[in-house]
């Protein structure tokens, strides 16, 4: 059984022991493409979607903007708010990265947020990503929803998967772009 989600009410504790809380913000433009982003921290062409963590006290959606606008300097009175998934979504991180990092917790548990850019706002993702307070990223970028699958870090695409096909089967669902998105069911 997956531990029930109110993106409206305040993180008093984590919802699964040994896993840091986490908010993951999916941004979506009129096309359907969602925002990526690329790991400045880490060596290669690992991309994903802007996330981080809830502190204790804090409401998800809260954090889920406030993390956005850190990480990639996306104001977040640009966005409109979708759909969030009801249900938090965990990863394991692997062992050897564990062991090799100051990691206290053995995963995250994610909640999961549908954004959308308000109608007539295109940014300039550089720009955007220039004036962000924390250099998590070096580059932002949109693609498909597919694309960022692929592209995802192996630890994470089970996650990614969960979350993609609920938005696909739900506030995607008429969208080109997310049409094969069920099909990826973990």
């Amino acid at each position: 059984m997956k531990p029930k989600l109110t993106a409206d009410k305040k993180v008093t504790a984590t919802p699964l022991p040994g896993y840091r809380p986490n908010v993951v913000a999916v941004i979506i433009n009129a096309a359907g493409q969602t925002l990526t982003a690329r790991r400045s921290d880490i060596n290669g062409n690992s991309w994903q979607y802007p996330q981080g963590g809830i502190e204790i006290g804090e409401v998800p959606l809260s954090a889920c903007l406030r993390e956005l606008y850190e990480e990639t300097g996306i104001n977040p009175v640009h966005l409109n708010f979708i759909e969030v998934v009801p249900y938090w979504i965990r990863y394991n991180i692997p062992p050897d990265l564990l062991y090799n990092s100051n990691w206290s917790n053995i995963g995250q548990i994610q909640a999961w947020f549908l954004l959308r850019l308000a109608p007539g706002y295109q940014p300039d993702l550089s720009a955007c990503l220039h004036r962000a307070p924390h250099q998590v990223f070096n580059r932002l970028a949109w693609q498909s929803p597919l694309n960022t699958l692929r592209d995802i870090v192996a630890f994470k695409a089970a996650a990614y998967r969960n979350a993609l096909a609920y938005f696909a089967d739900g506030a995607m669902r008429t969208s080109p772009l997310w049409e094969r998105i069920s099909d990826q069911k973990h």
